[in-house]
């Protein structure tokens, strides 16, 4: 059976809430030493009745030991993660890995892990891991934190739309494993396997209060603006009357090769559409590969029919100055709830923002670092993909989006 690796914490008495710890080590190649690092920083004895953790790795490690390492020191789940470059509180961490614990009486966590996901497969296995995490709880969970590998020949929409249908619309939160731009060496683990096509997940039930940002980073908007005339899936066939191609000839951004990803990843497209009630939604999507027989445009992510799509521009300049203001519309936030109390901040940054801080990888580490209270944790990491909710134009209504080019937040 697939989803015998499920354990679910139920807890009993509510007494104190959600509090978290992090700890983190720069060791990846002496995994004794590594672990018990992490175990040092973890206080076991405060641990309350229910505890789930995560751990974020610098891709490059023993994944399989590591696993079975931290299921043998520590009794409680842990689903881990790949990623090229870590963040934590200090700012930018390349190498090593962080765990993240979080422990209370009055939030239960569900932990699961898929076997290997494919385009034909990934709906019905999420819906069956989704069926036997919940088992017999009644409760709707408030919160699903997914780290899902990418599956070949599909794109980071399909785990959102399946999260959608199968939970109705419970806030996702989470992203892709990432590697060192290989495409084959990022994985997620659980209770002592690992894998990379496949979905790592935690239901998140009881007294939490999750928010949510997300940060595009973008500005000087240029002159292609126009609405998708005929697209399907991450496919782009045409702009107005013109084919996709044509219209980027048009606004001088063509480009004569057929992979385009490194030359667009400072020109992100962004994207608005339309949701319901007149209501819209934007977000970003990269330009990866031109087809110049057929004239189309194939993206890192699904592109509607009847979306507005433009370019914009990123600089370092706006990565550090919204990067910072992001965080401070967060601690605004947290402080207007005033009746919960947070612990834990859960950033995930794309490869993409990544490869255009190249010449000084702090710069969103050090935009934030003066900011963040003492008293909360952070970590974070580079993906391949965000999954994040965002607000509608009109309204606070939360969407379900699978992102490219963004800096998301989550606060616990």
């Amino acid at each position: 059976n697939s989803y015998d690796n499920i354990k679910v914490a139920v807890g009993i008495l509510w007494r104190d809430h959600m509090r978290s710890w992090v700890a983190k080590t720069e060791e990846i190649d002496d995994l004794e030493v590594a672990v018990e690092e992490l175990k040092n920083g973890i206080p076991t004895e405060e641990l309350l009745t229910n505890t789930v953790g995560i751990a974020y790795v610098y891709y490059d490690a023993d994944f399989e030991e590591l696993s079975k390492m931290l299921s043998e020191t520590f009794q409680f789940p842990i689903i881990g993660v790949s990623s090229m470059a870590l963040l934590d509180h200090e700012g930018y961490l390349v190498y090593g890995m962080e765990l993240l614990v979080m422990s209370a009486d009055d939030v239960r966590f569900s932990v699961g892990m898929t076997d290997r996901l494919d385009k034909d497969n990934y709906e019905e296995k999420l819906e069956k891991l989704y069926d036997a995490m919940k088992g017999d709880i009644q409760e709707q969970e408030k919160l699903i934190l997914a780290y899902t590998g990418k599956v070949v020949d599909a794109d980071g929409d399909i785990y959102v739309k399946t999260f959608d249908k199968i939970s109705g619309g419970v806030p996702v939160y989470g992203g892709m494993p990432s590697d060192m731009y290989t495409y084959k060496d990022f994985k997620v683990f659980y209770d002592g396997k690992v894998v990379n096509y496949a979905a790592v997940v935690i239901l998140v039930y009881g007294n939490v209060s999750p928010i949510t940002l997300v940060e595009f980073s973008i500005s000087n908007e240029t002159s292609l603006e126009s609405q998708v005339t005929k697209a399907l899936g991450n496919i782009v066939f045409s702009l107005g009357d013109k084919t996709f191609i044509q219209t980027l000839e048009e606004a001088g951004l063509s480009s004569d090769n057929e992979n385009v990803i490194k030359e667009y990843v400072q020109t992100p497209f962004v994207v608005k559409k339309e949701v319901e009630n007149g209501e819209t939604i934007e977000f970003l999507r990269n330009l990866a590969y031109l087809k110049h027989d057929t004239g189309i445009g194939v993206f890192l992510g699904q592109v509607p029919e009847g979306a507005e799509l433009k370019v914009a521009t990123v600089s370092v300049d706006d990565i550090g100055k919204s990067v910072t203001q992001v965080f401070t519309d967060l601690i605004h936030e947290m402080e207007k709830r005033s009746d919960y109390q947070y612990s834990t901040i859960i950033c995930t940054s794309c490869t993409a923002r990544y490869m255009n801080i190249i010449g000084d990888k702090n710069i969103e580490g050090n935009a934030y670092k003066d900011i963040i209270p003492d008293d909360i944790n952070l970590v974070g990491m580079y993906s391949y993909g965000e999954l994040c909710p965002t607000k509608s134009s009109d309204s606070d209504k939360l969407y379900n989006m699978f992102h490219n080019e963004t800096f998301t937040i989550l606060a616990l």
